[in-house]
């Protein structure tokens, strides 16, 4: 999709109002996830890390498709992401 206006270019295979409704989400989220204490953040991206590595094989597959990266750099990628985590 081009804005007519400003020529820029935008990237959403959501409809604005769902893409707006995600967005007031994760803002929402922000403060009370900055709020809690160190244990219970840690635990959390922890989850998202393991999630991320349960279902890597397909992570990469998508990454793949839609990068045209290669393949053994994003598993490389999803290590490092995960270690971070």
């Amino acid at each position: 999709m081009i804005r007519c206006m400003t020529g820029a270019r935008a990237f959403s295979l959501l409809p604005p109002e769902q893409l707006s409704a995600a967005t007031s989400a994760a803002r929402a989220a922000f403060d009370p996830f900055r709020a809690l204490p160190p244990q219970p953040r840690a635990d959390l991206l922890e989850g998202i890390a393991r999630a991320l590595e349960h279902d890597g094989e397909a992570v990469v597959e998508r990454a793949a498709a839609e990068t045209h990266l290669p393949v053994a750099r994003l598993v490389g990628e999803l290590a490092r992401t995960t270690g971070q985590l």
